[in-house]
């Protein structure tokens, strides 16, 4: 049996950096071990909505 569940969080920062910048940094899965000291491992897309993204932790 495939259990999945669904986890949303929501957070908001100022930046004082143009927008495009801070979307590389986001949307870069290989930063994602540096933004969320939880995660271990992360693998698949973020700069595209829908995308499988698998995170360890």
């Amino acid at each position: 049996m495939n259990k999945m569940s669904k986890l949303q969080t929501k957070c908001e920062a100022v930046i004082n950096a143009p927008v495009n910048s801070i979307r590389a940094i986001i949307t870069d899965i290989d930063q994602l071990t540096r933004l969320n000291r939880g995660a271990v491992k992360a693998t698949g897309r973020m700069d595209k909505q829908g995308e499988t993204r698998t995170l360890i932790d």
